[in-house]
């Protein structure tokens, strides 16, 4: 009988698996706002846990039309 205590942390091809790394949990990055109804209710950019708090916020009281929209650069050729 083949003891499965020490296959749990193997793969399908028996090689040991990496351990997970917990998510980043430092300075997140300003780089998202927040739209309501076609409107900006941010007024300069937010981390991705304020933006979807404030889409929590907006959802929760009716509005469906809620956006996180995150700032890219636009490059100039």
């Amino acid at each position: 009988m083949i003891n499965a205590s020490k296959h749990i942390n193997n793969d399908i091809m028996g090689k040991q698996k990496k351990k997970k790394e917990p998510m980043l949990t430092g300075k997140e990055i300003k780089k998202y706002t927040v739209w309501v109804g076609g409107t900006e209710i941010t007024e300069h950019l937010v981390t991705y846990s304020m933006a979807k708090a404030f889409l929590d916020q907006y959802t929760s009281i009716g509005h469906k039309d809620v956006v996180i929209s995150e700032y890219k650069r636009w490059a100039i050729y």
